[in-house]
């Protein structure tokens, strides 16, 4: 007697086949071990991704800062309630940071960091995450990634669309609302770890320079940059230097702030008279 006919089904010939989702993979040993420290430090602190806020807010109807941070702190506070981080995290309405922190909190509440996704981006870098919910991947892996200083500022893209500034560097995070402020520590650290090399403090010069050529102002044959930053430090960067470094000198500060704007807490003037020309 023949046996029952076979039923097929589509996709039955790719079944035996493994599945690679895009943008997901693997964690390594490393990475799981560095994303299970920083979800344990997000669960414990839920608000340790925030910028220091160095202005006075007003109230959430008309503040923008200040009705993401009230829906942040109720996240916050429901931090070990999974049933309601679960119903957060898709939830279409309200601050999309929180929907992003309600993800990112109940992927820590979880404890599996065994297979992750994975940010990538041209300018910023990339770097692992667990995506939880609805939130945007640029939110959840900044927030995951509360210590990364470039991708942390992309939380906040939003905000600085809408005119608001954020400076963020190794050993800081500042929020200084509708004003471009660049703090002092900002301004040193942006220098220090700039693509061009300087020598000098309040002044600074590149290879090529000297202090009273800048601080002089003196013109040169070749011509060279000037920039002074909105607390006085001066820095002069000769034309050799410009075209030399592997990466453009202005994103390796601008991609620090947010909105990378960099002409807006700086003045800068090229330094140059052609041969022959009157020095007066």
């Amino acid at each position: 007697m023949a046996g029952p006919a076979e039923v097929s089904f589509p996709g039955d010939k790719n079944r035996r086949k493994k599945v690679r989702v895009r943008g997901i993979k693997q964690a390594s040993k490393q990475i799981q071990e560095r994303l299970e420290k920083d979800l344990d430090s997000l669960i414990e602190d839920p608000l340790v991704f925030l910028p220091e806020i160095k202005v006075g807010l007003g109230k959430p109807r008309r503040d923008m800062m200040a009705a993401s941070l009230k829906e942040i702190n109720y996240v916050a506070a429901k931090r070990h309630d999974r049933r309601w981080l679960a119903k957060r995290m898709v939830k279409r309405r309200g601050c999309v940071i929180s929907r992003s922190l309600a993800g990112s909190l109940l992927a820590a509440l979880d404890g599996d960091h065994s297979t992750v996704s994975v940010f990538n981006n041209p300018v910023y870098g990339s770097s692992s995450f667990i995506r939880r919910g609805n939130g945007k991947q640029s939110h959840q892996a900044g927030i995951q990634n509360f210590n990364n200083h470039k991708l942390r500022l992309l939380v906040w893209d939003d905000h600085a669309k809408s005119g608001h500034w954020f400076f963020s560097w190794k050993n800081g995070f500042e929020y200084t609302g509708l004003s471009p402020l660049a703090p002092d520590d900002w301004i040193e650290s942006a220098l220090n770890n700039a693509s061009i090399k300087f020598s000098g403090d309040q002044i600074r010069w590149s290879k090529g320079l000297d202090e009273e050529t800048v601080t002089n102002e003196v013109f040169t044959d070749s011509g060279w940059l000037k920039i002074t930053f909105q607390n006085g430090v001066v820095a002069g960067l000769s034309q050799n230097s410009l075209s030399k470094p592997d990466e453009a000198f202005i994103p390796s500060i601008a991609l620090t702030m947010l909105p990378p704007k960099i002409s807006e807490i700086v003045e800068a003037e090229w330094i140059w008279r052609p041969a022959g020309w009157p020095e007066d």
